[in-house]
């Protein structure tokens, strides 16, 4: 409560109010009217992505998450023990990727190198990334912005989540990925990016055109300047 009263003393007292993410921006809009509120994504280099093809053959799911971070870890738990089993009653054939550094024992265990793939920190993670047919982050826990995502994006591979990983992302739900909260409805979303290509090429070529328009360096860079350099 305290850190929540001096968030909101500070934004009071300030003149404007700069968010990194859509979702910040909607509640200091709708918090605060009378506020002054520029929205500046984190840019990132995309140049390394934008050309990279997709390689998946074969239906794969990708968890991509560094889990030294509870967030992380807990959201990988929760696909493998509630969301993977619903998937695997249809796909039984189907490839998990878990990419993140720190993976726990737990974890490593379950690596046997042909469905299952455990690679923890890897220096290049487009290999791995592309692939992949869909990317899992079933968050429970939310905080910061998920700069991971813009990669996968950035590679054309769609991404189903709960609210916690994609509401800040300004992604559109069932255009350039699937939001739920609920086990078996992310898991039938798997199921159908998997299983239908025109649908998962379709999604692949809009998430390409959304990163790039929204969080490369070129179209970041230089709105807050833009900002100062239009005031009167």
């Amino acid at each position: 409560n305290n850190y929540k009263l001096n968030e909101i003393n500070a934004i009071k007292a300030c003149d404007l109010f700069i968010s990194i993410s859509n979702i910040d921006d909607i509640f200091i809009k709708a918090s605060f009217p009378k506020k002054e509120s520029l929205l500046v994504h984190t840019g990132q280099n995309l140049d390394m992505y934008r050309d990279y093809s997709l390689k998946n053959s074969q239906p794969t799911i990708l968890f991509y998450g560094g889990m030294d971070s509870n967030q992380n870890l807990y959201a990988v738990i929760r696909f493998i023990n509630n969301i993977l089993p619903i998937v695997k009653l249809k796909i039984p054939e189907v490839k998990c990727r878990i990419l993140g550094k720190n993976p726990p024992n737990e974890i490593k265990k379950l690596h046997n190198g042909k469905n299952f793939i455990v690679e923890g920190f890897v220096p290049d993670v487009r290999k791995p990334i592309s692939k992949s047919s869909v990317m899992i982050l079933p968050l429970e826990l939310g905080a910061g912005f998920r700069s991971r995502i813009v990669e996968v994006l950035s590679l054309g591979v769609p991404v189903v989540g709960t609210h916690n990983a994609l509401d800040n992302t300004g992604l559109i739900d069932g255009e350039h990925c699937y939001i739920s909260d609920d086990d078996e409805v992310m898991a039938n979303y798997l199921y159908d990016i998997m299983t239908n290509q025109e649908m998962r090429e379709t999604m692949s070529k809009k998430c390409k055109k959304f990163v790039m328009k929204n969080f490369s360096l070129e179209n970041t860079f230089g709105k807050l300047s833009s900002y100062y350099s239009n005031l009167k």
